[in-house]
């Protein structure tokens, strides 16, 4: 079991799994400038529409190619990418022919690890604690929902806005949610999109800083297609660049069904 762990430890780093960051609490940061009432209205009709994105966001589905930059080593390969707003993902490394070569498949109740050229799976309860255990990072599947669709954090539910500035071209907003964490947002005028984010640690530190772009008007709402994230804590570095994109196509519970023969080993990922 250790073994197979260790041997596939570095795939579950690069298989999109360093993307399962801790998101933390609110800080203080110095301020720019303030600005006036008319700005204030415009940034509250920003954050509704955020929001309402975020709201409407049901499922994503895509082809990607992913990079993947931890320790100065850099890995680069495509995937086959399934999300939804019910926190299930589906990820498929890609090999020759488009083959897949490793699964990353968690469906709300378990989450499997399977490398067919190995015959085996790891297969734990659905949890912060088994996503560390594969990953190294402790976080929640929400935020990596979140982050891939290019929408808010699930932990603004309602948020509070602590800070605004504008330069004309750009909006910087940043809002505190009930758990106290902050987040600064960076919002394009003429995108109407947020396309950069820093989230910061109770103690001031920088944990995450994310890039959105090259933004695709679907159903009136943008989405991203390039995806970059610098994770400081982890020192992790996540691109991803999608090929294709559908929202809200209908997943469903089958998308995220594990098929794998009958003679696999599956190991328990607690032991």
């Amino acid at each position: 079991m250790m073994y197979f762990l260790k041997q596939t430890r570095w795939i579950a780093f690069a298989f999109v799994l360093s993307l399962f960051c801790c998101w933390g609490c609110g800080c203080s940061l110095k301020y720019q400038k303030k600005i006036g009432p008319e700005s204030l209205r415009s940034v509250k009709n920003t954050v509704s529409q955020l929001l309402e994105k975020r709201n409407i966001f049901r499922d994503i589905r895509g082809r990607a190619t992913i990079s993947v930059i931890r320790q100065k080593k850099k890995q680069t390969f495509s995937a086959n990418v399934i999300l939804d707003s019910y926190s299930r993902f589906r990820i498929e490394g890609l090999g020759f022919l488009n083959i897949p070569y490793f699964f990353l498949v968690a469906d709300g109740k378990w989450i499997h690890f399977y490398v067919p050229d190995e015959h085996k799976i790891l297969k734990g309860e659905y949890s912060e604690d088994n996503l560390f255990r594969l990953t190294g990072i402790k976080s929640t599947v929400e935020n990596l929902v979140a982050l891939f669709s290019g929408n808010l954090p699930y932990t603004l539910s309602s948020p509070r806005l602590k800070f605004i500035s504008s330069n004309g071209k750009q909006q910087v907003i940043e809002l505190q949610s009930d758990q106290k964490k902050l987040y600064r947002l960076w919002i394009d005028y003429q995108k109407r999109a947020m396309v950069k984010m820093k989230v910061y640690g109770a103690d001031q530190k920088l944990l995450l800083e994310a890039w959105f772009d090259d933004y695709e008007t679907i159903d009136d709402y943008s989405w991203p297609k390039k995806i970059e994230c610098n994770f400081t804590s982890s020192q992790i570095i996540f691109k991803i660049k999608y090929k294709q994109i559908v929202i809200n196509s209908g997943v469903t519970e089958k998308d995220f069904l594990l098929q794998y023969p009958q003679t696999t080993i599956i190991e328990n990922l607690e032991n």
